[in-house]
């Protein structure tokens, strides 16, 4: 139930904030009534639907952060010797706050992280597949 709960979200995030139509029926735009529905009767939510909506509602792009964030997770912890995940969670949690890229570079190729933001802009992994040189003066990704 939980990977169809974090799939809903995920749509309802990127579908209520982007008024995209829903990827079912006649092709309507997303309402918070579809959501509500969505999330309390196909994904089992009952009453905890409308404070699960109203959440996403007030928090954009965090459904997709989220996933991203686990994705990113366990493919770190996949480069660990299987049974050994409190080492894994012991250096994880050790660096501290880093970028995604900064942590996957980190934890599967054992390098330690940048020591500073600049470091991460001019290595190229501020933004994941962006390089530094892409971004340019303006510092937007293309």
């Amino acid at each position: 139930m939980s990977t169809l709960l974090r799939a809903a979200r995920v749509v309802l995030d990127i579908g209520l904030h982007l008024r995209l139509p829903m990827p079912f029926g006649d092709g309507a735009l997303w309402t918070t009534g579809a959501a509500l529905e969505l999330l309390r009767d196909r994904c089992r939510q009952g009453p905890y639907a409308s404070a699960d909506l109203a959440r996403y509602l007030g928090r954009p792009g965090q459904a997709l952060a989220y996933k991203v964030g686990e994705r990113v997770w366990l493919a770190g912890r996949s480069s660990f010797p299987p049974g050994d995940r409190r080492a894994f969670h012991r250096q994880a949690l050790e660096l501290g706050a880093l970028g995604l890229d900064q942590l996957t570079a980190t934890l599967q190729n054992d390098r330690p992280p940048p020591a500073s933001a600049s470091a991460a802009v001019s290595s190229g992994s501020l933004l994941h597949g962006v390089t530094a040189s892409e971004l340019g003066a303006s510092g937007a990704a293309p």
